[in-house]
C-alpha cells in the first residue's frame, strides 16, 4: 500500500500505493500516534484514495497519473499537485480523512 514512515513514530509519513491492475486494496496500520487507514479503488479510467491519518500526523501523497492530463480532485474540488515520474506529488497532508481522485 505504500505506507512507510518518513519520521520516527510515524509523525510524517509517505502514501505512495502503486496498484498496477489490482482493482482495490486496504489497510489499517497501528502506530503509536493512532491507526493509519488506506483503502483504494482502481479502473482504468479513474483511481480514488481515501486516507485517514492520526491527529499529529502529516503526510506526502503520491496518485498514479493515468494520462499525462489527468485531473486531481481532493474531496471532490480539483488541486494542483506536482508531477514527480509516474505520480502526483501532494505535500503537507494533515490528519484527517481525505479523499483524491485522478481522472
Amino acid at each position: 500500500m505504500g505506507v512507510e514512515a518518513l519520521t520516527p513514530a510515524y509523525e510524517a509519513v509517505q502514501i505512495k500505493p502503486q496498484p498496477d491492475t489490482l482493482r482495490q486494496a486496504s489497510l489499517q496500520l497501528a502506530t503509536l500516534r493512532g491507526s493509519i487507514s488506506v483503502a483504494f479503488d482502481n479502473t482504468p479510467d479513474q483511481f480514488v484514495l481515501r486516507t485517514t491519518l492520526p491527529a499529529n500526523t502529516s503526510a506526502v501523497v503520491y496518485l498514479p497519473r493515468k494520462k499525462a492530463k489527468s485531473q486531481v480532485l481532493e474531496n471532490g474540488k480539483p488541486i494542483k499537485a506536482a508531477v514527480e515520474g509516474n505520480f502526483w506529488k501532494i505535500t503537507s497532508v494533515g490528519a484527517g480523512t481525505h479523499e483524491w481522485e485522478v481522472r
